[in-house]
């Protein structure tokens, strides 16, 4: 078996990370930044395309995100001795993105 450490080299742009209130407007710099970041979606969004309906890709409407996230969730803590844990985290990934929930 291959062990893999994953080592995440982050630096926050200002207190904001720690504190939960930016008050140097780095959010504001970030696309969507005047959006409500952080906070999941209300509406529904897509991927390419100019509306769902010729969209390459739609993810799940805002009024299901919350369920999704829920059972995204308990994915993550489910025992699955079956599944290679880098193979878990790929997925844990992939679902996430597939959800789309900001």
């Amino acid at each position: 078996m291959v062990k893999i450490a994953l080592v995440v080299l982050w630096r926050p742009l200002c207190h904001c990370a720690s504190s939960g209130k930016c008050t140097s407007g780095c959010w504001i710099a970030v696309r969507g930044g005047t959006k409500s970041p952080g906070e999941f979606r209300t509406s529904q969004n897509w991927i390419g395309g100019t509306r769902p309906g010729n969209a390459m890709f739609v993810p799940p409407p805002p009024n299901e995100v919350m369920t999704c996230l829920g059972d995204w969730e308990r994915f993550i803590h489910e025992d699955t001795p079956s599944i290679p844990p880098l193979v878990k985290a790929g997925l844990i990934h992939v679902q996430f993105e597939t959800i789309h929930p900001f």
